[in-house]
């Protein structure tokens, strides 16, 4: 087996290579490209990865605040429902039926009040 250093050693016993000589730091250079190849795609694993916690992370923080929202029932009516719904009524677009009960509901909770004060500004 002959040498990367090029040293022009044969292989023992006559036998044939399949290796040829390189240059000298050539082997070098491959593994460095090598190893740069692969620290190239940890650096995207572990960015793709921080980016999929940090997804999630708030994803979670937006479901635990929307559970933190009161959500009151008045006239058969939830506060969602009239955050829902509010726009269509303002549109004219709800029956008149749902539209009364929206109306009580937003008369007697402050927060869809507030909510529908909002909406117009």
């Amino acid at each position: 087996m002959t040498t990367s250093a090029g040293s022009g050693a044969s292989p023992p016993n006559g036998m044939a290579s399949d290796w040829d000589d390189c240059r000298p730091g050539e082997l070098t250079k491959f593994t460095q490209r090598i190893h740069r190849r692969h620290m190239l795609l940890l650096a995207g694993k572990t960015i793709a990865s921080a980016g999929g916690v940090a997804l999630l992370g708030a994803g979670g923080w937006w479901a635990y605040l929307r559970q933190l929202e009161t959500n009151y029932q008045y006239y058969g009516m939830t506060c969602s429902d009239v955050r829902e719904l509010l726009p269509a009524y303002r549109a004219g677009r709800l029956d008149s039926a749902r539209s009364e009960i929206l109306a009580k509901h937003v008369r007697r909770c402050s927060q869809c009040a507030e909510f529908r004060g909002e909406l117009r500004s």
